[in-house]
């Protein structure tokens, strides 16, 4: 490590810039962390929504099952089957990519579902209506479960980063700085001191 001025200017930059870069890091995090608690609300919230859905689509298969049989089942649903077509958009926030899904309506008429109307139980239909509520919401949902997720990982990961500035790399910059500041300090001294010197030579000279 040199001991110049120079040397001791470009410490001093250096820590400046990992000062604020460490600030810099710690707004994100904070920002990430607000994100963070409004994504778990809400996906708190839709995981209850989802097990009330699931549960009560599983308790209308049960019956629906109990009307048609596990053949019968089968036959609408193969009769119902079809293409859902969903739309994924990504966006960032505080360079965290987040999808954004988009699906069609999920939810159909009994009469556009395939099977005869008079030969399905009534029971058939409330279980499908069901199954579609709960797909609806999970395709709603899945994308809050990936945000939650994403942002807990860039939150771990520039934590990271700040704390590596804050107890690594700040006070080994530190270190540097004074180090460097002690050194030209005491080169000062001596500097002052063989000065000294010389003027009390030039004066026993000028004495002779």
């Amino acid at each position: 490590m040199k001991r110049t001025r120079t040397a001791l200017l470009a410490a001093r930059r250096a820590r400046a810039l990992a000062a604020r870069g460490q600030e810099v890091l710690s707004r994100k995090r904070d920002a990430l962390l607000q994100e963070m608690l409004h994504a778990a609300r809400e996906v708190l919230e839709v995981r209850h929504d989802l097990g009330a859905l699931a549960a009560e689509a599983a308790a209308a298969l049960a019956v629906a099952r109990g009307h048609e049989g596990v053949a019968g089942l089968q036959a609408a649903a193969a009769a119902a089957r079809r293409d859902v077509l969903v739309d994924v958009e990504v966006r960032n926030v505080w360079g965290v990519r987040v999808p954004v899904v988009r699906a069609g309506p999920l939810g159909r008429r009994p009469a556009d579902r395939g099977w005869g109307l008079l030969g399905t139980a009534a029971s058939v239909d409330d279980a499908a209506g069901a199954f579609e509520r709960l797909v609806a919401l999970a395709l709603q949902h899945a994308p809050r479960e990936v945000r939650l997720r994403r942002l807990a990982a860039e939150i771990r990961r520039t934590s990271r980063k700040v704390n590596t500035l804050q107890y690594v790399v700040l006070p080994r910059l530190a270190r540097e700085e004074r180090a460097i500041a002690a050194a030209l300090d005491e080169q000062e001294r001596e500097d002052l001191f063989r000065l000294q010197l010389l003027a009390q030579d030039g004066d026993a000279v000028q004495g002779d």
